[in-house]
Protein backbone atom coordinates (compact mmCIF):
# COMPACT_ATOMS: atom_id res chain seq x y z
CA UNK A 1 0.00 0.00 0.00
CA UNK A 2 1.14 3.68 -0.70
CA UNK A 3 1.24 6.26 2.05
CA UNK A 4 2.56 9.57 1.00
CA UNK A 5 4.16 7.81 -1.96
CA UNK A 6 6.33 5.58 0.57
CA UNK A 7 5.51 1.93 0.74
CA UNK A 8 3.30 1.04 3.73
CA UNK A 9 4.07 -2.74 4.99
CA UNK A 10 0.19 -3.20 6.38
CA UNK A 11 1.17 -6.78 8.22
CA UNK A 12 3.78 -4.88 10.05
CA UNK A 13 2.65 -1.28 10.12
CA UNK A 14 6.06 -0.16 9.00
CA UNK A 15 6.96 2.47 5.87
CA UNK A 16 9.77 1.63 4.14
CA UNK A 17 12.05 3.04 0.80
CA UNK A 18 13.08 0.68 -1.50
CA UNK A 19 16.58 1.55 -3.31
CA UNK A 20 17.28 0.35 -6.84
CA UNK A 21 20.07 1.16 -8.88
CA UNK A 22 21.28 0.77 -12.51
CA UNK A 23 24.56 -1.98 -12.82
CA UNK A 24 25.01 -1.26 -16.61
CA UNK A 25 27.16 1.11 -18.23
CA UNK A 26 26.61 4.67 -16.48
CA UNK A 27 26.41 8.10 -17.71
CA UNK A 28 26.18 11.25 -15.82
CA UNK A 29 22.25 11.53 -17.04
CA UNK A 30 21.60 8.01 -15.77
CA UNK A 31 23.06 8.76 -12.37
CA UNK A 32 20.67 12.03 -11.79
CA UNK A 33 18.04 10.14 -12.94
CA UNK A 34 18.80 7.57 -9.86
CA UNK A 35 19.10 10.36 -7.67
CA UNK A 36 16.13 12.36 -8.30
CA UNK A 37 13.83 9.27 -8.22
CA UNK A 38 14.63 8.19 -4.67
CA UNK A 39 11.31 9.65 -2.92
CA UNK A 40 12.56 10.33 0.73
CA UNK A 41 10.38 13.04 2.28
CA UNK A 42 11.64 11.71 6.47
CA UNK A 43 15.61 11.68 5.48
CA UNK A 44 15.18 8.47 6.60
CA UNK A 45 18.41 7.02 3.68
CA UNK A 46 20.11 10.52 3.74
CA UNK A 47 23.08 8.95 4.37
CA UNK A 48 23.22 6.82 1.25
CA UNK A 49 21.53 9.42 -1.02
CA UNK A 50 24.19 12.06 -0.26
CA UNK A 51 26.99 9.28 -1.33
CA UNK A 52 25.49 9.73 -4.61
CA UNK A 53 25.26 13.15 -4.59
CA UNK A 54 28.37 13.78 -3.42
CA UNK A 55 29.70 11.39 -6.51
CA UNK A 56 27.43 13.00 -9.15
CA UNK A 57 28.89 16.41 -7.86
CA UNK A 58 32.43 14.94 -8.54
CA UNK A 59 31.25 13.63 -11.62
CA UNK A 60 30.23 17.86 -12.49
CA UNK A 61 34.17 18.84 -11.64
CA UNK A 62 34.79 16.84 -14.17
CA UNK A 63 33.18 18.41 -16.73
CA UNK A 64 31.94 15.01 -18.12
CA UNK A 65 28.69 15.05 -20.57
CA UNK A 66 25.53 14.17 -20.06
CA UNK A 67 25.46 10.77 -21.95
CA UNK A 68 28.95 9.83 -21.81
CA UNK A 69 29.85 6.39 -20.49
CA UNK A 70 31.61 6.63 -16.78
CA UNK A 71 35.25 5.98 -17.02
CA UNK A 72 36.11 2.25 -15.90
CA UNK A 73 37.67 4.18 -12.04
CA UNK A 74 34.04 6.14 -12.11
CA UNK A 75 32.08 3.01 -13.00
CA UNK A 76 34.09 0.70 -10.43
CA UNK A 77 33.09 3.59 -7.31
CA UNK A 78 29.72 3.85 -9.24
CA UNK A 79 29.34 -0.16 -8.89
CA UNK A 80 30.88 -0.78 -5.60
CA UNK A 81 28.61 2.08 -4.03
CA UNK A 82 25.70 0.58 -5.48
CA UNK A 83 26.25 -2.99 -4.51
CA UNK A 84 26.17 -2.34 -0.88
CA UNK A 85 22.51 -0.66 -1.10
CA UNK A 86 21.00 -2.83 -3.52
CA UNK A 87 18.85 -4.72 -1.78
CA UNK A 88 18.56 -2.92 1.02
CA UNK A 89 15.60 -1.19 2.99
CA UNK A 90 15.26 1.53 6.15
CA UNK A 91 11.89 -0.29 7.89
CA UNK A 92 10.34 2.72 10.25
CA UNK A 93 7.50 1.93 13.03
CA UNK A 94 4.83 5.02 12.85
CA UNK A 95 4.56 5.86 16.55
CA UNK A 96 3.00 8.61 19.00
CA UNK A 97 4.89 10.23 21.93
CA UNK A 98 1.81 9.63 24.85
CA UNK A 99 0.31 13.13 25.66
CA UNK A 100 1.19 12.53 29.45
CA UNK A 101 4.81 12.45 28.31
CA UNK A 102 6.92 16.49 28.35
CA UNK A 103 8.14 16.51 24.90
CA UNK A 104 12.49 17.76 24.40
CA UNK A 105 13.68 18.04 20.89
CA UNK A 106 17.31 16.73 19.98
CA UNK A 107 18.85 18.64 17.06
CA UNK A 108 21.79 17.59 15.94
CA UNK A 109 23.92 19.20 13.04
CA UNK A 110 27.58 18.26 11.18
CA UNK A 111 29.87 19.11 8.76
CA UNK A 112 31.96 16.26 6.85
CA UNK A 113 33.70 15.85 4.15
CA UNK A 114 31.83 18.18 2.03
CA UNK A 115 28.31 17.22 3.73
CA UNK A 116 26.14 18.84 5.98
CA UNK A 117 23.81 17.04 7.65
CA UNK A 118 21.20 17.60 10.56
CA UNK A 119 18.66 15.10 12.20
CA UNK A 120 16.03 15.66 14.68
CA UNK A 121 15.01 13.93 17.90
CA UNK A 122 12.14 14.03 20.14
CA UNK A 123 12.28 12.31 23.30
CA UNK A 124 9.65 12.22 25.70
CA UNK A 125 9.54 12.18 29.36
CA UNK A 126 6.40 10.87 31.92
CA UNK A 127 5.27 13.86 33.56
CA UNK A 128 6.01 12.08 36.78
CA UNK A 129 9.80 12.83 35.42
CA UNK A 130 10.33 9.03 36.08
CA UNK A 131 13.08 8.28 34.10
CA UNK A 132 12.92 4.69 33.96
CA UNK A 133 11.12 4.97 30.42
CA UNK A 134 11.75 7.27 27.83
CA UNK A 135 11.21 7.18 24.46
CA UNK A 136 13.40 8.56 21.86
CA UNK A 137 12.06 9.05 18.31
CA UNK A 138 13.84 10.11 15.13
CA UNK A 139 11.43 12.77 13.36
CA UNK A 140 13.44 13.58 10.28
CA UNK A 141 16.77 14.48 8.67
CA UNK A 142 18.50 16.50 6.00
CA UNK A 143 21.87 16.31 4.34
CA UNK A 144 23.47 19.28 1.70
CA UNK A 145 26.62 19.49 -0.20
CA UNK A 146 28.89 22.21 0.80
CA UNK A 147 29.37 24.57 -2.18
CA UNK A 148 32.41 22.90 -4.22
CA UNK A 149 35.13 26.25 -3.70
CA UNK A 150 37.21 25.99 -0.62
CA UNK A 151 36.91 29.70 0.20
CA UNK A 152 34.44 28.63 3.04
CA UNK A 153 35.81 27.72 6.18
CA UNK A 154 34.82 24.59 8.26
CA UNK A 155 33.70 26.69 10.83
CA UNK A 156 31.49 28.45 8.56
CA UNK A 157 30.41 25.20 7.44
CA UNK A 158 29.23 23.86 10.53
CA UNK A 159 27.37 27.53 11.00
CA UNK A 160 25.73 26.58 7.88
CA UNK A 161 24.97 23.30 9.05
CA UNK A 162 23.22 25.03 12.48
CA UNK A 163 21.05 27.00 9.78
CA UNK A 164 19.88 23.57 7.88
CA UNK A 165 18.79 22.56 11.44
CA UNK A 166 17.28 24.52 12.90
CA UNK A 167 14.93 25.51 9.54
CA UNK A 168 14.12 22.14 10.02
CA UNK A 169 13.21 22.07 13.16
CA UNK A 170 10.97 25.07 12.60
CA UNK A 171 9.46 23.40 9.62
CA UNK A 172 8.33 20.39 11.58
CA UNK A 173 7.05 21.91 14.27
CA UNK A 174 5.09 23.75 12.43
CA UNK A 175 3.55 20.98 10.52
CA UNK A 176 3.28 18.50 13.83
CA UNK A 177 1.40 21.68 15.86
CA UNK A 178 2.40 20.34 19.29
CA UNK A 179 4.18 22.10 22.39
CA UNK A 180 7.90 21.21 22.68
CA UNK A 181 8.86 21.90 26.56
CA UNK A 182 12.24 22.37 25.59
CA UNK A 183 14.91 22.19 22.43
CA UNK A 184 18.21 21.69 22.32
CA UNK A 185 21.04 22.21 19.82
CA UNK A 186 23.93 20.12 19.63
CA UNK A 187 27.60 20.98 17.09
CA UNK A 188 30.89 19.75 17.58
CA UNK A 189 32.39 22.99 16.26
CA UNK A 190 32.84 25.37 19.12
CA UNK A 191 32.96 28.49 17.24
CA UNK A 192 29.78 28.50 15.19
CA UNK A 193 27.93 27.99 18.64
CA UNK A 194 29.61 30.89 19.69
CA UNK A 195 28.62 32.72 16.75
CA UNK A 196 25.47 31.77 17.24
CA UNK A 197 25.08 33.15 20.60
CA UNK A 198 26.29 36.84 19.37
CA UNK A 199 24.24 39.79 18.52
CA UNK A 200 27.23 41.57 17.51
CA UNK A 201 28.41 42.77 14.16
CA UNK A 202 29.65 39.64 12.16
CA UNK A 203 30.55 39.26 8.34
CA UNK A 204 27.43 39.34 6.25
CA UNK A 205 27.76 35.03 5.85
CA UNK A 206 28.01 34.88 9.50
CA UNK A 207 25.25 37.20 10.24
CA UNK A 208 22.89 36.10 7.59
CA UNK A 209 22.69 31.81 9.14
CA UNK A 210 23.01 33.06 12.35
CA UNK A 211 19.65 35.34 11.43
CA UNK A 212 18.35 31.88 10.32
CA UNK A 213 19.45 30.25 13.46
CA UNK A 214 17.83 32.51 16.13
CA UNK A 215 14.26 33.17 13.45
CA UNK A 216 13.74 29.51 13.82
CA UNK A 217 15.15 28.45 17.16
CA UNK A 218 14.82 31.38 19.21
CA UNK A 219 14.25 29.78 22.40
CA UNK A 220 16.57 26.68 21.98
CA UNK A 221 19.60 25.82 24.09
CA UNK A 222 22.60 25.55 22.14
Amino acid sequence: MKLLELTWDVSSNTIFIPLSFLQKQLTKRQILRIVASIYDTLGLVSPITVVAKIFLQSLWKDHLRWDKLLLEDQQKHEMAQHHLVLDLTIPRTPTCIPSTHSLFERLTTSHIHGRLATCLLCRGIPSNRTWTRCDVKLLMGRTRLAPLHNTVTIPRRELSALALGATLMSHLNKQLNVTVSQQHIWSDSKTALQWSKTSGNLPIFIQNRVKTIKKNAPNAVL
